[in-house]
């Protein structure tokens, strides 16, 4: 990976939060407007703290695999989907871009993915793992939302960055109680993240 790419998927990303800033609320149609206008808009598969991230994500998981099933939610264009494969033979992403699902459908053929809201998506039963990956910012109401997880999947995990702990964190203490781990790490480029870990006892899901 070329320097020159790095700092224009750096650019790209710091973009990307401007245009959809984390606590931003109402229409979802601006993901849509943001994936069909480029590829990759957060920088994920050019940034080495994306990588260090999803690999980190992937370490903390791993310690719980395998599970039945898993799904994530914001799956976007499915760069984290395609690490959670390895955890599950049964993978579904979901988001809210149609255009960002067309992609994660190439690069994750082995997963299956579905164009909906989280507050549409309903499967029937629980998924042994349902994952969040820094995607709290961006619904009307974060609160329902970790309420909605949990009715997703028997595991939920979740992620955001340290400068939204003071909005996101007692809400996590409020629907996550007896979270079995929180974690904070610094990514590759200085970014603290916050991950989540719950699990309210044993599962066949």
């Amino acid at each position: 990976m070329t320097p020159l790419r790095r700092l224009a998927g750096a650019i790209q990303r710091a973009l990307t939060d401007l245009f959809v800033q984390h606590e931003a609320s109402g229409s979802y149609d601006r993901f849509e407007r943001l994936y069909a206008r480029r590829l990759d808009p957060w920088g994920g598969a050019v940034l080495e703290r994306a990588r260090l991230k999803y690999a980190w994500f992937g370490e903390l998981l791993r310690a719980h695999a395998p599970y039945a099933s898993i799904l994530d939610v914001g799956c976007g264009e499915g760069l984290f989907t395609l690490q959670v494969t390895e955890l599950s033979s049964r993978v579904v992403g979901a988001d809210v871009s149609l255009t960002a699902v067309r992609r994660a459908r190439r690069l994750v053929p082995d997963a299956a993915f579905v164009n909906a809201t989280l507050e549409d998506l309903d499967f029937g039963r629980p998924f042994g793992l349902v994952t969040a990956v820094e995607m709290l910012y961006y619904v009307p109401s974060p609160g329902e939302a970790l309420e909605k997880l949990k009715r997703l999947g028997h595991t939920v995990f979740v992620s955001y960055t340290a400068r939204d702990r003071e909005r996101l964190d007692p809400l996590i203490d409020r629907y996550l109680p007896g979270r079995q781990r929180t974690v904070d790490r610094v990514a590759g480029g200085g970014g603290e993240v916050v991950a989540i870990l719950y699990s309210p006892g044993p599962s066949s899901g």
